[in-house]
């Protein structure tokens, strides 16, 4: 009883532990809700004139616009009328409605598209987020951005102005990755369309940044746009599509880019993949632009640095592609180029550079910069044949004339820098002194962006100077203070000893007269230096002493003429015998 009761009142403590916890959920990424459920019931002032444009400060009263155009009831579309924001606006707390709608579910085409003028004023929009996948069902939009449907008014001034979107988030298609169907999504604007009657319409000074995902036509700014003019726009996006794809735009009919610029990676299964555009088509013309993101295309067929395909007098002029062009699709006429996976049908490059590396399953279907050309031109284009040593500049059998560079990378930037950015930015670069060992150069400029150097003449290596070496040492430097070259064995300065002769005594050893260097311990017999000896060589020996089994020098006369006189004494008495016994 007693351990049921222990167990009970452990298992209680447990829970009671477990109730004072935080409760930890798993946190939704989407929004909660939709903005036009939250829509003002007015804008922040104004009449909706060019003098007087509707004032908007809040989301809920940029929510106001959506609701008013997507209802399509008379009195609300604002068609040709002015809208400029006061405030920053953050839209992170709902899911953003598209202003503009388009939808196709009833069988048939039907858009409230917005046709007025909206001037971002220089402000920011940031948290946007729209989802509009399975985009033919019920409530849902076929395009989809900040601007889902623009019907454009007029050319003589900007339909879309000085506005940002910053870090912004789009999700678009109905999920059916195989149909025909094609709309369009992008930060900015879903597609764009000028009403009829109207030759031109302008977008103009707006930065975007973010991710767009759509099973059909994606892209940074604009997700599908015809007969409009982009100026000084700049999408910094990271771009997956399917049936076309571009940093910048998706696809484009008799549209211009002036200035304009893709920052983002770009992915797609599609059909035409792009850093800047996956599709620019009929007399489309781009001047001064660039793609500076990396392009992959894991399905079917035209993957460019810059655009995937164009087609019918496209001209594209003083523009570039920096980003690495990837092809895995395993087809092997799967195109991968540079800067365009297709031209065909008068399309124009001139003074346009690919500085990316390209890859693709099936070398054969990827160039340097346009991997299929078809009745094309380039004028004074390149690529980096350093990163692509194996590809030439146009793949296929090309029919057209292509004047085209193969250049290493220093060469292709440097090319980029005069014929994108206008010349090089030439920064003031101070001179290097040359030392006793390295050499020095001259002050200069160098560009900030290529590192094209002019001046920075050389300033060649002075070399060591003065100093002495010595038997054990190396020269020492009077400049640097640093050794130098070799020792020299014949060369003995401080440490060179002249001894002088001493004679030897019967007390002492003597010595000759020689020279020792106490720093490599060599001895001398003479004074140049040049006789060589051991130390053993300079030893005299000791004199010897009479007695004692040793004699003295100066005895060993007398002693001799003692020996001979006693030789001689005995040769006497030998003859005196004898002459006795005869």
């Amino acid at each position: 009883m007693k351990l049921k009761q222990k167990i009970l009142t452990l298992v209680l403590s447990l829970c009671v532990v477990a109730a004072c916890l935080p409760v930890v959920a798993s946190a939704e990424t989407a929004p909660q809700g939709l903005w036009t459920d939250y829509a003002a019931s007015a804008f922040d002032g104004g009449s909706g004139t060019k003098a007087d444009p509707y004032q908007i400060a809040t989301a809920e009263q940029l929510a106001l616009l959506a609701a008013d155009v997507n209802s399509g009831a008379g009195g609300k579309t604002h068609t040709k009328e002015y809208f400029k924001l006061t405030a920053d606006i953050d839209l992170s707390a709902h899911v953003w409605t598209p202003i503009g709608y388009e939808s196709w579910s009833s069988g048939g085409g039907s858009a409230q598209s917005f046709q007025g003028y909206f001037d971002g004023n220089g402000k920011k929009i940031t948290g946007l987020y729209v989802d509009e996948r399975e985009g033919d069902g019920k409530y849902k939009n076929r395009s989809a951005g900040l601007f889902g449907v623009i019907a454009a008014i007029g050319s003589e001034e900007p339909i879309v102005q000085n506005l940002t979107v910053e870090n912004g988030t789009v999700f678009a298609g109905d999920g059916n990755a195989t149909s025909g169907d094609s709309y369009g999504a992008g930060l900015l604007i879903g597609r764009i369309n000028p009403m009829h009657g109207t030759d031109y319409s302008v977008i103009k000074n707006c930065t975007v940044s973010g991710t767009v995902s759509s099973t059909k036509n994606a892209a940074g700014l604009v997700g599908d746009s015809n007969y409009i003019h982009f100026e000084n726009c700049t999408a910094d996006v990271k771009v997956n599509g399917y049936s076309t794809a571009g940093g910048f735009v998706g696809n484009t009919f008799m549209s211009e880019f002036t200035d304009c610029v893709a920052k983002g990676n770009v992915s797609s299964e599609g059909w035409c993949t792009g850093g800047f555009a996956g599709i620019l088509f009929y007399e489309t013309t781009v001047k001064h632009c660039a793609a500076f993101g990396k392009v992959e295309a894991t399905g079917n067929w035209n993957v460019g640095g810059f655009a995937g395909y164009a087609e019918y007098d496209v001209t594209v002029t003083n523009s570039i592609a920096t980003g690495d062009v990837a092809s895995t699709f395993n087809y092997k006429n799967a195109r991968a180029g540079g800067f365009l996976g297709t031209a065909t049908d008068a399309v124009k490059l001139e003074k346009c550079h690919a500085a990316g590396q390209v890859t693709a399953v099936y070398e054969s279907g990827a160039a340097g910069l346009i991997a299929f050309g078809d009745k094309s031109s380039a004028t004074a284009c390149s690529f980096d044949n350093e990163k692509n040593a194996s590809l030439s500049a146009v793949g296929g059998t090309p029919t057209g004339t292509y004047g085209i560079t193969a250049q290493n990378t220093a060469a292709v930037a440097s090319s980029i820098c005069e014929d994108y950015y206008g010349g090089h930015d030439l920064v003031d670069k101070d001179g290097k002194k040359a030392t006793c060992t390295e050499d020095g150069y001259e002050a200069g400029k160098e560009c900030s962006r290529c590192g094209y150097k002019e001046g920075f003449a050389v300033i060649e290596a002075a070399g060591h100077t003065g100093g002495t070496a010595t038997c054990t040492k190396k020269a020492v430097c009077e400049v640097c203070h640093q050794e130098y070259g070799d020792i020299e064995p014949d060369h003995h300065e401080d440490g060179l000893t002249y001894v002088e002769a001493k004679a030897a005594t019967t007390q002492a050893e003597g010595n000759i007269e020689y020279w020792y260097c106490k720093d490599c311990g060599k001895y001398f017999a003479n004074a140049d230096l040049t006789e060589e000896i051991t130390k053993a060589d300079t030893v005299l020996p000791k004199k010897q002493e009479q007695g004692g089994g040793q004699t003295k020098t100066g005895d060993s006369g007398f002693a001799l003429w003692g020996v001979l006189l006693l030789v001689s004494g005995s040769a006497v008495v030998v003859c005196a015998k004898k002459k006795k016994a005869q």
